[in-house]
């Protein structure tokens, strides 16, 4: 229960940071779950793809539906 509520903090923590527009990478390792990551665009997000949804879900559920389009949209332009 302890690891779950550590994941979900760091999911609201990147959320938050994501919608204040910062970048949360690059780095080699997920911020949420720490698996490593080797595909280009999400060690320069510092966030695995399957983790990103969830970040991006977090967004569109907290209210900001404009903040969770933004990084996609910048996602798609690499």
């Amino acid at each position: 229960a302890l690891r779950h509520r550590r994941r979900e903090k760091r999911l609201h923590e990147a959320a938050a940071t994501v919608a204040q527009g910062e970048p949360t990478g690059p780095d080699d390792r997920c911020a949420i779950c720490g698996r490593n990551l080797r595909d280009h665009v999400s060690v320069a997000r510092g966030i695995g793809a399957v983790c990103w949804d969830l970040v991006l879900g977090e967004a569109v559920h907290s209210g900001r539906p404009a903040v969770a389009m933004a990084p996609l949209q910048a996602e798609l332009a690499l």
